[in-house]
């Protein structure tokens, strides 16, 4: 299926998601898509499909991206660069500034306390059920406004999921960004790399028989922490 304002026959990333047959790959031309909808059908793959040119997957409101698949089942994202603008942050914020996120209630999890997991679900990969993975892709919060003071995480993998990212570049901004939260999944990070992280690299909250594997990985101008277990 290809993607496009001009070539493609969808011109939105939603509708190609909607019509999508299970085990589709999803070819984007170059340009900036939304992707309002959960993935819900397993095995799709959505890649760019000019190497020389680029693709952006953008959203700033919840997750970029949010997969719902049925365990077992997978996405996959080739060389795509995923973008929070948190143009809705400090109003969201400041709203529920009150409110206290689940995870943090667990003194297993302290760690987490103030990212907002949670409350509205704000990030760029939400990963609710089922598995994802990434290669050549980049994730970035370098659009985020300056001054945001609450914490956000990139990518979050919640209960009993599966997150595989490779030679993926994660950026983040001038924020309180963090990058991978990890929560009971199994996770497998490899060649990549993680920049600008002032609230931390990677988070993982896991029982004796999850596994998390991070290989080959650079993390530099990070703060707090590269790897909490």
């Amino acid at each position: 299926m290809k993607v496009g304002p001009e070539e493609g026959a969808y011109t939105t990333l939603e509708d190609a998601i909607r019509e999508a047959k299970p085990f589709t790959t999803i070819y984007l031309t170059e340009g900036a898509y939304t992707c309002k909808v959960p993935i819900t059908k397993n095995g799709l793959i959505i890649e760019k499909r000019d190497k020389e040119k680029d693709v952006f997957i953008l959203g700033c409101g919840g997750p970029v991206v949010t997969v719902a698949l049925e365990e077992h089942h997978f996405v996959v994202f080739k060389k795509i660069t995923f973008m929070h603008t948190g143009a809705n942050f400090n109003t969201k914020f400041k709203e529920s500034a009150t409110q206290q996120p689940k995870y943090s209630m667990n003194p297993n999890t302290q760690a987490l306390r103030e990212f907002d997991i949670e409350r509205g679900m704000e990030t760029i990969l939400w990963l609710e059920t089922g598995g994802l993975m990434t290669r050549d892709c980049i994730i970035s919060f370098q659009g985020l406004p300056k001054g945001l003071k609450s914490r956000i995480p990139a990518v979050v993998a919640k209960p009993n999921t599966v997150l595989n990212l490779t030679t993926t570049q994660l950026l983040g901004g001038d924020g309180h960004c963090g990058g991978v939260i990890i929560l009971n999944a199994n996770c497998q990070i490899s060649d990549c790399e993680f920049r600008n992280f002032n609230a931390g690299c990677i988070y993982s909250i896991a029982k004796s028989y999850h596994k998390v594997i991070i290989q080959d990985t650079l993390m530099a101008d990070c703060k707090v922490v590269g790897v909490y277990c």
